[in-house]
């Protein structure tokens, strides 16, 4: 499995600017311009984003609600999704690469493998040579930031020139991915699950707020396998609550209910 966070990816941005390797996901699977983010729940901020992605609950369960919330916390009670995996399947191998070292450190620290680096070029090097590895991990986590950068330079728009040039390189850093991905050795024996999403939106060069821009993120879901495992291509509705229940749910695992999980499977 690989999932690839695009931090500050909008929704709109993909529909308007030519991303033909965020497409290929997009046209083999399911997926929503409008991934319900903050849901009035939390600030539309990185930290509460990803916490919520990865956790399945929102802020008022994870208590990360800013991006200096991280040491008032509740990710002991509701941890993220490699310690959730290591309760429920121990044998899974995990890694994880990122941008924004925080995700490593407050979210992700049960990774098998893991590492952060300075530039989203980095990240892509790093990840796609591992991805061709025989022995790499069975779910791997990636994590881009210039597309965030650009949008606090200003601004977060489709119609901003160096917004624009963010989501177009970016975008060739996941088709970097995905060309490691579909040249694996045994890629036609396997069945990867491969997830593009966004923690927030933006509204001219901020976030954090609760406007219909600020929460316009971005999911797309695709699998390599011959049978799909989304039942449908439209996931409209879908909330970042919903994507650790959906990836669970692709490796086989139930949610137990003591687990206290907001989101569902939506895929």
């Amino acid at each position: 499995m690989l999932i690839i966070g695009v931090d500050g990816l909008l929704g709109e941005a993909v529909s308007a600017i030519p991303t033909p390797s965020i497409d290929r996901v997009i046209n083999s699977g399911a997926w929503t311009p409008q991934l319900v983010a903050g849901n009035h729940r939390q600030f539309t901020e990185s930290a509460p984003g990803w916490s919520t992605i990865l956790t399945g609950v929102w802020a008022p369960k994870h208590q990360v609600w800013s991006n200096f919330g991280w040491d008032f916390n509740n990710l002991a009670q509701y941890p993220a999704l490699y310690r959730r995996l290591d309760q429920v399947a121990p044998q899974l191998s995990t890694a994880s690469f990122v941008h924004w070292a925080p995700i490593n450190q407050w979210l992700l620290n049960d990774a098998d493998t893991a590492s952060s680096f300075a530039t989203d070029i980095e990240v892509a090097a790093a990840s796609a040579a591992f991805l061709q590895r025989p022995d790499t991990a069975d779910v791997t986590f990636v994590h881009f930031d210039d597309v965030d950068h650009a949008g606090h330079e200003c601004c977060y728009s489709a119609g901003n020139d160096d917004y624009q040039n963010a989501v177009r390189q970016v975008d060739k850093l996941v088709g970097q991915l995905l060309s490691s991905l579909e040249t694996r050795p045994g890629i036609l024996q396997e069945d990867w699950l491969v997830m593009v999403v966004s923690d927030h939106g933006g509204g001219f060069f901020w976030h954090g707020g609760d406007t219909p821009q600020e929460r316009d993120a971005f999911l797309a879901i695709a699998n390599t396998g011959p049978h799909p495992f989304c039942s449908t291509t439209d996931l409209t509705g879908v909330t970042q609550a919903d994507v650790l229940p959906t990836v669970l749910a692709f490796l086989g695992l139930s949610v137990p209910t003591e687990w206290g999980i907001d989101g569902q499977r939506r895929c």
